[in-house]
């Protein structure tokens, strides 16, 4: 929006511009010779760098003039207001000049422009579109200004048209394509969005907002491989500066399905002291991954670092996938030790003392499962059938053992 601020600034070099008259509209009414005097002695004391005093002369000679109506008069007046943040003194300037002269467009551009910034956007967009209609040069960045402010209005639906009307012109402005763009998220129609996109990238293929859009586009459709592609160009272009944006772009990996991607974008975002939390992520990513080495070095730091039994569990089953099967079973042994609800991890544990061929420590856990276990609980139902199974187990081999007769 820095476009429309600076409206009103441009727009004192229309001031003594020659008479015009504008589609459908009467001829613009001549300024008296009194007035030209009163606005020249004022523009005189504003080359100066006195535009306070400039402003009080016009308002004391408009007092002294009640009967003199002059558009030029009121909409300079207004300018001289906005400059020194008098938004409604300056609002009440250029209506007047409007009541004056309704085919100002000057005055109804700088009137968007006040509207603008006391929020009342959908009248600035009105404005604007005024403005457009009653110029004899209609400029297409009216009707620009006119398509965002609906769109600040949250009345995309309005904007669309007008913005559409834009692109199609010849040699469409790229922040013209992009407000398009914008237009189209807003709207909840990315399909729509995509190839207006694309010509802006035709354009501006260097601007890493562009490849921003792109990636947002990707992620309304929710294909987040190109999402991701898209993100990587635009870090290419504008590295960011802040973990955060390092990390939806891992995210963005992962949910495109590309682990190792990920990864290398949350080791970046999380730094070189990676809290548990964030080894907890990693950990969980590698494995999505299969890089079981990885995974674990993280699991076991996050549990060391604030050990819970979830930590030791997934640090227990990554073992048991490597088939690491006492390392597991250290893991389990020490998650049963902090929680243990319905003997879950106990569970686990003399599953892994068993591929061990630990009976004892098997049948020890297995017991601790059944006893922890709810009753009848699947949980109590498998620890007391490995139970059975383990006791008929160490029974057989010390059958094996036992000396013959």
């Amino acid at each position: 929006m820095k476009k429309t601020t600076a409206i009103i600034s441009m727009l004192m070099c229309l001031l003594w511009a020659a008479p015009a008259i504008a589609r459908d509209c009467p001829r613009e009414p001549a300024m008296s010779r009194t007035v030209q005097a009163a606005v020249h002695a004022a523009q005189k004391l504003v080359s100066e760098k006195k535009e306070k005093q400039a402003a009080a002369d016009l308002d004391k000679w408009a007092k002294e003039n009640p009967d003199t109506k002059d558009h030029y008069l009121c909409f300079y007046r207004g300018i001289l207001a906005y400059q020194q943040k008098q938004l409604k003194k300056a609002a009440e300037l250029f209506t007047e000049s409007l009541k004056i002269y309704p085919c100002y467009a000057a005055a109804a551009q700088n009137l968007a422009v006040v509207r603008f910034e006391q929020e009342k956007y959908v009248e600035a967009a009105e404005l604007m579109l005024t403005a457009y209609e009653v110029a004899e040069k209609p400029d297409p960045e009216t009707l620009y200004s006119a398509g965002v402010f609906y769109m600040a209005a949250k009345q995309a639906d309005k904007g669309l048209p007008i913005l559409k009307k834009l692109a199609a012109m010849d040699k469409p402005k790229a922040h013209w394509l992009a407000a398009l763009v914008q237009c189209y998220l807003n709207l909840k129609q990315p399909r729509k969005a995509e190839p207006v996109l694309e010509k802006l990238l035709q354009i501006q293929p260097d601007k890493d907002v562009n490849w921003r859009l792109l990636a947002s586009i990707k992620l309304e459709l929710s294909e987040y491989a190109g999402a991701a592609a898209a993100m990587e160009v635009a870090y290419r272009l504008k590295p960011p500066d802040n973990a955060s944006a390092w990390r939806q772009l891992g995210d963005i990996h992962r949910a495109a399905g590309a682990p190792k991607q990920a990864a290398k974008r949350y080791l970046i975002a999380f730094g070189a002291n990676p809290t548990p939390k964030d080894r907890d992520i990693l950990a969980r990513v590698y494995l999505e991954g299969h890089f079981y080495d990885q995974a674990l070095e993280q699991a076991v730091a996050a549990a060391k670092a604030k050990p819970t039994a979830k930590r030791w569990v997934l640090a227990g089953r990554i073992n048991m996938m490597r088939k690491h099967y006492g390392q597991a079973y250290d893991a389990f042994s020490k998650a049963a030790a902090i929680e243990d609800k319905d003997g879950k991890n106990s569970l686990l544990a003399g599953y892994a003392a068993w591929q061990m061929e630990k009976a004892a420590k098997a049948e020890e856990a297995f017991n601790l499962a059944a006893k922890r276990a709810e009753k009848d609980s699947r949980t109590a139902v498998e620890a007391n059938r490995c139970l059975k199974s383990v006791r008929a187990w160490r029974q057989a081999m010390a059958e094996d053992q036992a000396p013959s007769l």
